[in-house]
């Protein structure tokens, strides 16, 4: 297919029983989550892997002061601040997740990295993914690493971003 010049996301829309993907190589540059620039030259080889033992993150969330747990929500993003922009619109790292009546959430899928784990209310959250509210997240967020298949467990105290 013919695509005019600029910057694209390689992206797996859909998935199919247990097979997530795990990562997009263009001429053996991972681009699975940054953009790649198509131009009037050949673009070689894409290859698209997918794995069958994904990553899965889970935690429970203390609530403070009596408030309950699912009035608030988890946040994960990468643990490296230059992936908070030019991540295109679904990116694969950055996740708002809710969390159960009992305190618990989590996610599949996450492709393996160092990522940063948060429980804030929900009040007034228009823009979670701004990398200055990022910033302020990551002052008291969880740091997780997770490689491919890894099954990691947090707990988080819920925070207030002010």
């Amino acid at each position: 297919a013919e695509l005019p010049s600029g910057f694209y996301f390689f992206r797996a829309s859909e998935v199919v029983g247990p097979w997530r993907l795990e990562s997009i190589t263009a001429n053996g540059a991972d681009i699975s989550d940054v953009p790649f620039e198509i131009s009037d030259k050949p673009i070689g080889s894409i290859v698209a892997r997918f794995t069958d033992k994904p990553s899965q993150l889970s935690g429970v969330v203390r609530p403070a002061g009596g408030e309950r747990p699912d009035d608030a929500l988890a946040l994960v993003f990468p643990a490296d601040s230059a992936r908070w922009k030019d991540y295109g619109e679904s990116p694969r790292g950055i996740r708002q997740l809710t969390i159960a009546k009992d305190g618990t959430f989590s996610t599949t899928g996450l492709p393996a990295g160092n990522y940063l784990v948060a429980a804030v209310h929900d009040d007034f959250i228009t823009n979670w993914r701004d990398p200055a509210f990022l910033a302020k997240l990551a002052s008291f967020a969880t740091r997780v690493s997770l490689t491919r298949g890894d099954q990691k467990t947090v707990t988080l105290d819920v925070g207030r971003v002010r």
